[in-house]
């Protein structure tokens, strides 16, 4: 991270294709549920990724949220193999270009930064926190790409 100066913030207000909603509305099978959301945010951090990376800036790194949703469900590489999976399977990811790692899973703390530019960002509030129990259909999520 020290390498960079410079980077974007993206913002993305609530869930596609979702109007209002409760916990009770979503599926156990949620992943699914959620793909439009993960889609859009991870699509548009990859996009901005690419188009900086190919106007020059040779650094340039996006990072999203969530886990992965560029599979149908259940067709992901290292989901279909039996047992441990071993992480030379992950290269045969048939999304390799698409697959952004999340800021959480890197330990980035987005809330600093989203709080110091004046963005009101919270953790999503979940029923009796399970993840995909959201309370509300008003979240944020949030991307990032760093630039050079």
């Amino acid at each position: 991270m020290d390498e960079y100066s410079s980077g974007l913030l993206l913002w993305f207000e609530g869930v596609p294709d979702h109007g209002e909603f409760g916990p009770d509305d979503i599926p156990d099978d949620f992943h699914p549920w959620y793909a439009d959301l993960i889609r859009w945010v991870n699509g548009t951090v990859h996009l901005l990724e690419k188009t900086a990376f190919y106007d020059g800036f040779y650094k340039a790194f996006g990072f999203g949220g969530y886990p992965c949703i560029w599979c149908k469900h259940l067709h992901c590489v290292a989901e279909e193999t039996k047992g441990i999976v071993d992480e030379s399977i992950r290269r045969k990811c048939r999304h390799m270009d698409l697959v952004r790692p999340s800021m959480e899973a890197a330990g980035i703390d987005i809330f600093a930064p989203a709080r110091t530019i004046g963005w009101e960002l919270n953790t999503i509030p979940c029923k009796n926190m399970e993840y995909r129990k959201i309370v509300h259909s008003r979240i944020h999520s949030v991307g990032r790409v760093l630039i050079e």
